[in-house]
């Protein structure tokens, strides 16, 4: 059977058709990958920005709030937060191999904390493995009910956590940075993996594109 002139002319233009279709598909998926790389950095961009601005409320609002009073605690080691430097930590190490005695001055009650069992920080190892032993440490270590008052546990809990994060810097500063705001220290600690883990996957990302 003889194709006419218009039969020749209509497969043409339906094969001309369907190719533009496929290119405009191939164009339509390759700019999906690219929109989802550009929102996934977008996303961990406002996350950053959503923290920082959590924390800025946080400190506004301790400003201008009634000032709560605070218990005087008496440890073996520097109590405020300028002196839990690398060299406070070795230096209270020093002076107590294994363990020290915490007393606090408003009941008196001397607690014996075994440092040695204290899991130090490893970025290596990742954040989800120290915080579950982080947790066996307070269980064993911290409980509440062996410290003569909630003032003094919570100081012990917070210098606990500055020695356990001594070998990384970032995770100290976090840490340093939440404590100010004012928060206690289970939140402070769900912050810190937010901004820690967010801002490691970002540094990820970083060294992929890199290669």
């Amino acid at each position: 059977m003889v194709r006419t002139r218009a039969q020749r002319r209509k497969e043409k233009e339906e094969a001309k058709k369907k190719a533009q279709e496929e290119a405009a598909a191939a164009q339509l998926s390759s700019s999906a990958v690219t929109l989802d790389s550009k929102l996934d950095s977008l996303l961990k961009k406002k996350l950053k920005e959503k923290i920082d601005e959590i924390v800025e409320k946080i400190l506004e609002k301790k400003k201008f709030g009634k000032n709560k009073r605070r218990q005087k605690v008496s440890v073996a080691v520097p109590s405020n937060d300028s002196d839990f430097s690398d060299d406070s930590d070795s230096s209270s190490e020093s002076e107590s191999s294994d363990s020290s005695s915490v007393v606090s001055s408003s009941s008196w009650k001397k607690v014996k904390v075994d440092w040695a069992l204290l899991p130090v920080f490893d970025p290596k190892e990742g954040f989800e493995d120290w915080e579950r032993q982080w947790g066996d440490f307070i269980k064993e270590e911290l409980r509440r009910s062996r410290f003569g008052s909630s003032g003094q546990w919570k100081r012990v809990v917070r210098m606990g956590m500055y020695k356990a994060t001594k070998n990384d810097s970032r995770f100290k500063s976090y840490l340093k940075r939440f404590f100010r705001a004012g928060l206690k220290h289970k939140e402070v600690l769900r912050r810190v993996k937010e901004e820690y883990l967010s801002n490691l996957l970002v540094r990820q990302l970083a060294v992929e594109e890199k290669i």
